[in-house]
């Protein structure tokens, strides 16, 4: 009896092993799958209804491709990196004023929970919001982001312009690949963003050469901006909300792969032009 029992004994234990090194297999950040993590997570939200909605299609698993696309994560050395992949996308007011939905930062507070409980910890380092208390407000609130981290696998909950309430929210959770963001978008970042500002946000559309285009944004909005790199360094060559200036263009000889039209504000009267065109006419190219 004593031998069979020391079997069973042996039998529970090596069961239990056995479960634990699954479980810890099971979320090995080298065998972490970002889009089936995500519609699993999208699948317990629909079963227990956490947004208390009719229409989870508006809860979307998105994908932006291209080099420079992704969102922000300050390393250990505090150098940007982009956190790539698929992300939740839940915008049921499409960027329109409405009034407050109580349950969206309800269901973001859950998803958290959910994280939490799966080991992730919140990294303050990469978080920002004004308190704890204004990012989860069932009311309009500041836009704000939550970081969690597992490991190399890093997690963000962002929040747009009007705050979770009125905007809804996005969610990543992917590993970072160390060393994998273009040295053009770290050099940007630093120079717009040399404070690291969490709230500042850098879109780079395209680089040529020694110039690039794109955008800085914060909670407030934001403007297009063209960079160009003279001795090594980057510097602003012009910031826009409306058209670019023609000459201005001419003047720094930008590529015309970058910009595909502009306007002569010394001709008020003067339609929009084509910049690639009025670029080889000018330099015969």
């Amino acid at each position: 009896m004593k031998k069979k029992a020391r079997n069973i004994l042996i039998t529970l234990s090596a069961v239990a092993l056995l479960s634990f090194l699954l479980l810890k297999l099971s979320f090995s950040p080298k065998s972490f799958e970002n889009y089936q993590f995500l519609s699993d997570l999208k699948q317990k939200m629909i079963k227990e209804d956490w947004l208390k909605t009719d229409d989870y299609q508006l809860l979307k698993i998105e994908k932006d491709e291209g080099k420079f696309k992704g969102f922000d994560w300050l390393n250990e050395q505090g150098e940007v990196e982009l956190l790539k992949g698929y992300y939740f996308n839940y915008d049921p007011f499409n960027q329109r004023y409405t009034q407050p939905d109580e349950n969206i930062p309800l269901a973001a507070k859950k998803t958290k929970d959910y994280l939490v409980k799966k080991g992730f910890q919140v990294n303050t380092k990469n978080s920002f919001y004004e308190n704890e208390e204004s990012f989860w407000a069932q009311k309009e609130a500041s836009p704000g982001r939550l970081a969690l981290e597992k490991g190399e696998v890093k997690c963000l909950l962002e929040s747009g312009f009007l705050g979770l309430a009125e905007s809804g929210f996005n969610l990543i959770c992917n590993r970072l690949e160390i060393g994998a963001t273009p040295p053009v978008y770290q050099e940007l970042y630093q120079f717009v963003n040399p404070d690291g500002d969490l709230s500042l946000k850098l879109s780079l559309d395209k680089q040529v050469a020694n110039f690039a285009v794109g955008g800085v944004g914060d909670s407030y909005g934001g403007a297009a901006t063209l960079w160009k790199k003279e001795a090594g360094q980057w510097q602003v060559s012009q910031v826009t909300q409306m058209a670019w200036d023609c000459q201005k263009l001419l003047d720094d000889q930008v590529p015309p792969e970058l910009i595909p039209s502009c306007l002569f504000y010394d001709q008020p009267d003067q339609d929009f032009l084509d910049y690639p065109q009025l670029y080889r006419q000018t330099f015969g190219q």
